[in-house]
């Protein structure tokens, strides 16, 4: 071990003669600084505090500026159109989805494609089948509608976007526009089962899609999310919702 030397210099503590109360004050201050300098670390590494929100998500990437579609979304401003769908289509006498009303006579599930294009030759003959009750519809101002707006037969479609058996459903609606150019006219309206967790966002998030991009990104929208949904509930990602807005040209 080196010693010092008698000739060198004693190096004093900074603590050393000074006062009990400045000693006091200055352990104090250190004792704060050290405590912060913790506080700061955890921030840093937990990456959920709301300085990442500010600054970035904590992987470089900066947070997304809010467009006009997530304002949408987040004011929840077509919340109530879509529980007013969910109430109007209950009081029609959906119980489940999907639901079809084909010049006013139900046609309730994903039904086979033939069959229900049966139903569609029927209506364009003025028929009902055999034991239907046709109820009246009228078509809202704020309905989109697909096809000529006066096309001989109107198809209501109650739907949910989470629901596995909607989506198997889906094509048909697809093919039936095409194999009935201007004969047939469909309406697509909300009924968000309460177990699929994801429905009534999705559901909000075409309207806001309708809203900003018109009719053509309503059913592009709507298009899209049955397409890509797994379904039950939360097949589609509510976090991808803005992501397939800016796809579609939505901003």
């Amino acid at each position: 071990m080196d010693n010092l030397s008698p000739t060198s210099p004693t190096k004093m503590s900074i603590f050393e003669g000074a006062s009990p109360k400045l000693v006091f004050i200055l352990g104090l201050i250190s004792g704060i600084a050290i405590v912060s300098l913790i506080s700061w670390g955890l921030v840093l590494l937990s990456g959920q505090n709301s300085l990442f929100s500010f600054f970035g998500n904590g992987s470089g990437d900066k947070i997304a500026k809010p467009t006009a579609f997530t304002t949408c979304l987040d004011s929840g401003e077509f919340a109530t159109k879509v529980q007013t769908d969910l109430q109007e289509g209950g009081s029609l006498g959906v119980g489940g989805t999907p639901s079809s009303f084909v010049n006013g006579v139900i046609v309730e599930g994903a039904v086979p494609y033939d069959n229900f294009k049966q139903v569609i030759e029927q209506s364009l003959k003025g028929e009902i089948p055999e034991g239907a009750a046709k109820v009246d519809i009228s078509l809202k101002d704020n309905d989109y509608i697909l096809g000529d707006s006066n096309a001989q037969v109107t198809v209501v479609e109650y739907s949910d976007l989470e629901c596995p058996y909607c989506k198997r459903f889906h094509p048909t609606r697809q093919q039936i526009m095409a194999e009935f150019p201007g004969q047939v006219r469909w309406v697509f309206r909300h009924f968000p089962l309460n177990f699929h967790a994801n429905a009534q966002k999705e559901a909000e998030a075409a309207e806001c899609a309708g809203k900003l991009g018109g009719a053509e990104k309503y059913w592009q929208f709507v298009d899209k999310i049955f397409e890509r949904t797994t379904s039950n509930g939360t097949g589609f990602a509510l976090t991808d919702l803005p992501k397939l807005a800016e796809e579609l040209g939505i901003k």
